[in-house]
């Protein structure tokens, strides 16, 4: 029998060999995909056709990048060992958990990890922009931090939850439980300063970006899915595809045969918004329908493939990106979007946490939420290096355009969320008339412009994905003894 000696010994070896790879991780969060800790059980590559012709990697080994972002372990007869669980498309926390033996006894000790700013629905590097209009509102279903001053008057509803703000100079609704800038500098710690958001950014860049050679499919999976200009791609029947040197931007959707696929089109500068509707009363929707250019146009973008997701679910572009696609009822003004993939809501209903990222802080690009995203089983992140826009074909008029999505935006271009067309178009069948949007809002300094919506509406929630958060520490947030 083990003695409450030997067992508290053990824990507290278990305990600090999962401090030690934390310390580690947070002076390099890439760490985790750079190389086999030397306290970790060798880790099982699922490419079996990796350049180094060998699927275990031992303790201190190089994790090269065409073994992915997932891997299994050698169950070895070792005393003192870790495991690192990283988050993937099926949601997750990065898990440490830490055995040490005694007597014949496993004693172990886990902590599950999230970015740090997971606890918060909403976070700004400087003031929060304006994010409701007309007869929309404001509801915080989470915690927000906000790094300067915000306009909080008027149909904002804090459900009892903490909105701490920056500034003196923030205007309060009656509705307003709670909101203390005083509470700021004890806040701030667990929050991020400016430029932490771009460091996130580059960050999650890489993991989408974690193999350097052409991209590898195995287990339904794939290393990566990085979409850049001249790199060779594999489909889901593993045909080689080179994605066009000519490109500028590129429209993802959910494959509807397959919930661990996405298709990909293309497109170059020729696909673009040339509709002007310059006299009044004029039709967008109409001109639109007539182009041969718009993107919202399915029919206007050459089909590049079907691919497997990455067991990340990170997939990165280069160049603007577009998700979601409403179809003809966004041109002719009548019915519902279109059904994306196997369900009957119009739109996305994502099966996986997915996160989408476009262009990088030396090269800002754009994400373009080009029809109705669902809840699901899943969820979507787009994080944007430059602008989010929601374009006018993205729905009917008519239609409330939900968006059920966590938004991370840089703002490196114009605005950090933008309506399209920018101005206000007087003919009402041009604007979107109600947009709802719900998820974590996580901005750098920037403002927003809104002018084609009538209406907006903004719901607050915490984030689904691990990866994203303000910065590149990562938080405990479960702990747990396990003997075995």
């Amino acid at each position: 029998m083990l003695s409450n000696r030997a067992e508290d010994v053990a824990y507290k070896k278990a305990v600090k060999n999962v401090e030690s790879y934390k310390y580690k991780l947070n002076l390099d969060p890439y760490y985790v995909y750079r190389e086999v800790d030397n306290l970790e059980l060798a880790r099982i590559c699922y490419n079996n056709n990796n350049s180094y012709n060998k699927n275990n990697f031992e303790a201190g080994e190089i994790w090269p990048g065409e073994c992915g972002a997932t891997w299994g372990y050698v169950e070895e007869n070792s005393n003192d060992y870790i495991k690192i669980t990283p988050p993937n498309k099926d949601g997750g926390t990065l898990t440490i958990t830490s055995f040490v033996k005694t007597a014949g006894k496993k004693i172990g000790y886990e902590e599950k990890l999230k970015s740090n700013g997971y606890n918060f629905s909403v976070i700004t590097e400087s003031n929060l922009p304006v994010i409701r209009k007309g007869t929309g509102y404001l509801s915080f279903e989470s915690d927000a931090i906000i790094n300067g001053s915000a306009s909080l008057g008027g149909n904002t509803y804090s459900n009892g939850k903490n909105i701490i703000v920056n500034d003196n100079n923030t205007e309060i609704s009656e509705n307003i439980i709670f909101s203390n800038n005083e509470l700021f500098p004890t806040f701030s710690e667990m929050f991020f300063s400016q430029g932490d958001l771009r460091s996130r950014f580059s960050y999650i860049e890489k993991i989408g970006c974690i193999n350097e050679n052409e991209m590898v499919n195995f287990n339904l999976l794939s290393s990566d899915l990085c979409i850049k200009s001249g790199r060779i791609l594999r489909d889901y029947e593993n045909n080689q595809i080179t994605v066009p040197s000519t490109i500028d931007k590129i429209l993802i959707l959910p494959e509807k045969n397959s919930n661990n696929r996405v298709e990909i089109y293309y497109a170059n500068y020729n696909v673009n918004f040339t509709e002007n509707c310059s006299q009044e009363n004029c039709s967008l929707r109409a001109e639109s329908f007539n182009s041969n250019s718009n993107p919202g146009k399915i029919s206007n973008w050459s089909y590049l493939g079907s691919f497997n997701i990455p067991a990340s679910g990170i997939i990165y572009s280069e160049h603007d990106l577009y998700i979601g696609n409403c179809g003809e009822s966004a041109f002719t003004n009548l019915g519902n979007c279109d059904t994306i993939d196997d369900i009957a809501s119009s739109g996305i209903e994502p099966d996986n946490k997915y996160i989408f990222i476009a262009g990088s802080v030396y090269r800002p690009k754009d994400i373009y939420i080009s029809g109705p995203i669902n809840e699901g089983s899943g969820s979507i992140s787009l994080f944007s290096s430059g602008s989010i826009f929601i374009p006018y074909f993205a729905s009917a008029s008519s239609n409330l355009l939900k968006i059920n999505a966590d938004i991370i935006s840089l703002g490196y271009n114009e605005y950090l969320i933008a309506s399209i067309p920018k101005k206000d178009l007087t003919n009402i069948n041009n604007k979107i008339i109600n947009v709802e949007i719900k998820g974590q809002l996580i901005l750098g300094p920037g403002n927003t412009n809104i002018n084609n919506f009538t209406n907006l509406s903004y719901i607050s929630k915490l984030g689904n994905n691990s990866f994203v958060g303000s910065t590149l520490l990562w938080r405990a947030v479960e702990k747990r003894k396990i003997i075995d």
